[in-house]
């Protein structure tokens, strides 16, 4: 259900399975929803263990996020800024992203964060 509820969030961004790093972002959401703290050392504790699922490197997350923090930027800039809470001049970083997506999932599914 967890999942369900992610990719209905990612769609309203622009973020489809066509996405070659859709699982990718789908599996870090995932990590930091079951614990929140992982948020705080986010290349070790996220970054890492999607990678070691993904077999490639970490870099290539951040990147994979990075650049879809930019498609939703590019997408919905209001609904992301939404979600974020507060106003967003730009695209955010990798980790800011995924720190959103996180809190407004957290907040929406209704999941102690």
């Amino acid at each position: 259900m967890q999942e369900k509820q992610i990719t209905i969030m990612l769609r309203s961004l622009g973020i489809t399975h066509s996405y070659l790093g859709y699982r990718r972002i789908v599996l870090a959401v995932t990590l930091a929803l079951d614990n929140p703290d992982r948020l705080e050392t986010v290349i070790k504790e996220i970054y890492r263990l999607v990678a070691a699922a993904c077999g490639c490197r970490w870099t290539a997350i951040e990147r994979t996020l990075r650049t879809l923090s930019h498609r939703a930027w590019q997408v919905n800039p209001r609904l992301l800024s939404q979600m974020a809470g507060y106003p967003l001049r730009r695209a955010p970083s990798a980790a800011q992203f995924l720190e959103i997506l996180t809190v407004h999932a957290a907040r929406n599914f209704i999941l102690p964060l």
